[in-house]
């Protein structure tokens, strides 16, 4: 049994841009969680380069920064405290980041579905931007860092060349 369905349907009544995100991010955490399986020991905490991130690290970082974006969108006043996130690591397992990838998906499902246009209008605690757009620009920069969990996968297989990959974007 998959842990998310391949294909995921907002509420009839979810406002249109909502149910964009919504399904947008529902389809990122599906590829996370295939981006994330299949892998021999290490692999998930390999770096291309120095200072690069890990497979690990990178999904980890996309699940705060969604998680503090459902948490300011459910009303928690929040404000992003400056660090970076977390660093790569030594060993990551695979199961424990597959319930982190999926806990996100439930939590900003249950945000998300029951969100108001007044609450999209609020302002942020704290920040010169509203909930609305908070949600916009932190899943955008959740894409961006999907993206290099792509890169990363796809450069760990090249650099592994006898590896046989389960890994398609587009299955």
């Amino acid at each position: 049994m998959a842990l998310l369905e391949v294909v995921y349907t907002p509420p009839a009544d979810t406002p249109p841009l909502l149910a964009g995100l919504l399904v947008a991010m529902h389809e990122r955490h599906f590829d996370m969680l295939n981006l994330v399986s299949g892998l021999p020991a290490g692999a998930l905490s390999w770096q291309a380069g120095p200072e690069m991130s890990c497979l690990a690290g990178l999904a980890e970082h996309i699940v705060e920064v969604e998680g503090f974006a459902g948490r300011v969108a459910a009303g928690e006043d929040l404000r992003w405290d400056g660090r970076n996130g977390p660093p790569p690591h030594d060993s990551a397992d695979p199961a424990t980041l597959a319930t982190a990838i999926v806990d996100a998906d439930r939590f900003l499902k249950g945000v998300l579905t029951g969100i108001t246009g007044d609450t999209l209008s609020r302002p942020q605690p704290g920040e010169d931007r509203t909930i609305g757009a908070a949600l916009v620009e932190e899943f955008d920069h959740a894409a961006m860092h999907y993206g290099q969990m792509q890169l990363t996968r796809h450069l760990w297989e090249a650099a592994h060349p006898n590896f046989e990959s389960t890994y398609d974007h587009w299955r």
